[in-house]
């Protein structure tokens, strides 16, 4: 049975040489002493840094404990643990990528060399599996690095990386509890700089949406718990979506909802900005092929149209929450009861509507995962890119003679609106201080006082 690579796990990508049955530092029940290991720890402070190379890209988080000094990635893989195949399911990995050496019982200059020869397995195993030279120098891969930065800019060279890392470092070493990381600063700082640097070039330290702070601190926890913590997020073991349900989003989940970490601290995820463009682009296509094939072949028309609803019906349900699906299906059913007393359009033509509703209810579940809800900027990103989405679509429905009023005449949009209405009432308390409105109104009135 085969092994999934580290580098496969980072970025998806399949690793052929990948050798079978081992993958190194990483924590998982089929080898149960890698787990034991992780029991021998008292609670300690934690240090995290994301890295990725911006919002369309693999994130990953390192983990530095201040007492034990080590260093483990965490991070979400689209790749089937036993097969290797890509985007069947998500599983949360943890993978210890620089043991406690100052906690082994040996001198200081075997303890120094037990940690080179473990970093040096971890990380030419790595290189092994993208055909990457064992003996390329570290002047070769700047060198390499500088050419793509021409092309890419936000790409991060080995020198600036090197520097962004060593500062985080000056930071937690201030630290009175950090003796750990002090005892091994060099080792942690080239372990850190070679993981990005060889599992991804173009990669870089992610910062906080609204703060620009790099560093993010976790008060108390153990390796032990990180991983168990690391596994109970809902990502894990869930279905993989590359805009809205992935590496990303497990990493938002793990560090909000398992660690408490504020929302403006972490990065900001691809899933919390491309809902509106996603669904005006996928109407916009769906409504051209659909006008299309209805010009050539009707009925290949209307069975495009009823596999993409079907498709946009499973996506929704497949979210956490199901209100989405469940009001989708109560407005799908009084659409088509309505159609059938409506003589002026043929039932064929409801289908553009119901896609319009289904990718309505499909965009708002994806929204609330990605919690949107937690910035007021973000919510009126998305309610000015959904809102002008519908205005579009809805525009191009009725010039093309699609009777997209039919959600307003049959009492679709109610149950539509009652599914955003936590999102208004947010929206309308946040923006219009309606706690402001309502005291005045109280005043006006005579129910308090001033």
């Amino acid at each position: 049975m085969s092994s999934v690579h580290p580098l496969m796990a980072l970025t998806g990508r399949s690793a052929p040489n990948a050798q079978h049955g081992w993958e190194p530092g990483l924590v998982t029940p089929k080898t149960p002493s890698s787990i034991h290991l992780l029991r021998n720890h008292e609670r300690q402070k934690a240090f995290v840094l994301i890295v990725g190379a911006g919002k369309a890209s693999h994130w990953a988080s390192l983990w530095m404990f201040s007492v034990s000094g080590e260093v483990f990635a965490v991070e979400l893989t689209a790749v089937e643990s036993d097969t290797g195949y890509r985007w069947s399911e998500s599983n949360g990995k943890m993978r210890r990528l620089l043991p406690a050496c100052a906690a082994c019982g040996i001198s200081s200059s075997r303890a120094a060399e037990s940690c080179h020869n473990w970093t040096t397995s971890v990380f030419a195993d790595i290189s092994d599996s993208v055909g990457l030279d064992r003996q390329v120098s570290g002047a070769n891969i700047e060198q390499e690095t500088n050419e793509y930065e021409c092309l890419l800019p936000f790409t991060t060279s080995a020198d600036s990386l090197s520097l962004k890392v060593g500062k985080a470092l000056d930071e937690i070493c201030s630290e009175p509890c950090a003796s750990g990381i002090r005892d091994q600063r060099e080792r942690i700082q080239k372990c850190i700089v070679d993981f990005i640097t060889l599992s991804g070039r173009f990669s870089d330290i992610m910062g906080g949406a609204d703060t620009g702070n790099y560093l993010i601190e976790i008060e108390k926890t153990t390796p032990f718990q990180l991983y168990h913590r690391s596994q109970q997020v809902s990502m894990n073991g869930s279905f993989y979506d590359i805009l809205f349900h992935n590496c990303q989003l497990y990493i938002l989940q793990l560090m909000h909802d398992k660690y408490g970490v504020t929302f403006s601290k972490l990065p900001l995820a691809v899933g919390s900005v491309v809902a509106g463009p996603v669904m005006l682009t996928l109407e916009i296509v769906f409504m051209l092929v659909f006008a299309g094939l209805e010009q050539l072949e009707p009925w290949l028309a209307v069975l495009i149209g009823i596999l993409w609803i079907m498709a946009e019906m499973h996506c929704t349900y497949m979210y956490d929450g199901k209100d989405g699906f469940w009001i989708g299906a109560f407005a799908t059913l009084l659409v088509l009861l309505y159609a059938q007393f409506d003589k002026a359009h043929p039932l064929v033509h409801t289908i553009p509507v119901l896609s319009l509703l289904w990718d309505t209810c499909m965009i708002k579940e994806a929204m609330l995962v990605n919690k949107v809800y937690e910035s007021s900027w973000l919510m009126l990103l998305n309610a000015f890119w959904v809102l002008l989405a519908l205005g579009v679509v809805c525009l191009l429905q009725l010039l093309r003679g699609w009777p997209v009023l039919d959600l307003v005449i049959s009492g679709a949009l109610l149950p539509v609106l009652l599914m955003a209405r936590k999102a208004s009432m947010y929206c309308f308390v946040e923006f219009c201080h309606a706690d402001l409105l309502v005291d005045a109104l109280k005043v006006l009135f005579r129910l308090e006082g001033p």
